[in-house]
Formats: structure tokens, sequence, C-alpha cells
């Protein structure tokens, strides 16, 4: 007989809200994927990334998806039903923000940041920005996001390995944890 499935624990906490004018409701877990932790997910098309965003659906709201793909396509993926979406694409459309506009992309995530308690940053393909723009401009868009965070912030990435070289990787993997699926093994400090 196989093992039970370990059941995941909630724990409800009221804590005032960033600006401290309201107590709100917060779950936390004793899920391994934890809030202030970053991740980096190495594919060449965005899918397991999609499996670690699975893993914060306890925290509705808190997360902002940034995606190259139609919403559409991201919500059938994800189970989360709250998550902010920001879809990149090449020209700016009414729903859409041209992904050559890093200022733009990082006011958007900042002023997430600014109105969440645990604030979740996924970038469901950072290839995509990278190819876009310059890999150094992408690299120093990651680095002010924790610069200019005032409490810990999530960000988890994807992106193709083949795109960073052996020094880019070396500075992602200091501040984010590898994350691989639950049937291989994440590695990171």
């Amino acid at each position: 007989k196989a093992p039970a499935e370990k059941k995941t624990r909630w724990f409800k906490f009221l804590m005032r809200s960033k600006d401290g004018s309201e107590m709100v409701e917060r779950y936390v877990s004793d899920n391994p994927i934890k809030h202030g932790n970053s991740y980096i997910v190495y594919e060449d098309t965005p899918n397991d990334i999609y499996d670690l965003v699975n893993k914060f659906k306890g925290n509705p709201g808190e997360l902002l998806i940034i995606s190259s793909s139609r919403r559409k396509n991201v919500e059938t993926r994800i189970v989360i039903d709250d998550a902010e979406y920001i879809t990149l694409a090449r020209t700016s459309k009414e729903d859409y923000i041209d992904v050559r506009a890093l200022g733009t992309i990082m006011a958007k995530i900042m002023e997430h940041i600014q109105r969440k308690h645990w604030p979740v940053i996924i970038i469901d393909d950072l290839s995509q920005i990278i190819m876009n723009n310059d890999l150094n401009s992408v690299l120093t868009l990651i680095y002010q996001i924790y610069a200019a965070a005032e409490g810990p912030v999530t960000i988890a990435v994807s992106v193709k390995e083949s795109l960073l070289t052996e020094k880019d990787k070396l500075l992602l993997d200091r501040y984010m944890e590898i994350y691989k699926p639950d049937d291989q093994e994440s590695k990171g400090e």
C-alpha cells in the first residue's frame, strides 16, 4: 500500500496590513517553499515554474505573475484564482506591457510589493525579457527588486539556461535556490 500523501497544514494569522491601517488574515503553511526565499527554474519553455506557482496557492492575492503568454493560457496551468497578472508583448496594447519597457515593469512590480504583506513575484519566462532587452539590464532589474523591497520578497523565475554564462548563473544561484519539481532534487543554500 502506498503511503498517504502528506496534507499541507495551514495556519491562519491576523496581521497588520503594510500601511498599518487594518488587520488582515494571512495564511502560513509548512510548505517547503518559503516566503522570502527566491527560486530559479532552468528550463527551455515554462513548465516546471507552474508547479512552483501552484505551491503558493495558500496565499491568495499575494502573487504577481509576469508572463509573455496570454493570461488565459497561464490560468489553465495554475490553481490560483486571484493572482495578479502582467502580460508582456512586443507592443503596448490595452492589457499588455511592452516587454522592452523595463522601467514600467519595475514600477508595476514595486507597486505590487508595496501593497502586499508577503509579495511573491513570478516571471514565467525570463528568457523572453532577456531576448528583447540585454542580459545585464534584466539582471539589474532583478537586483533592483531586491534592493528596493523594504521587507522579504519572493521572486521565482524560469529561464533558458543556455542564455546565461557561468558567471551569470553563479550570480543568480547566490540569490536564488534552484527549483526542481518534487520528483527531482532541489539544491541551494
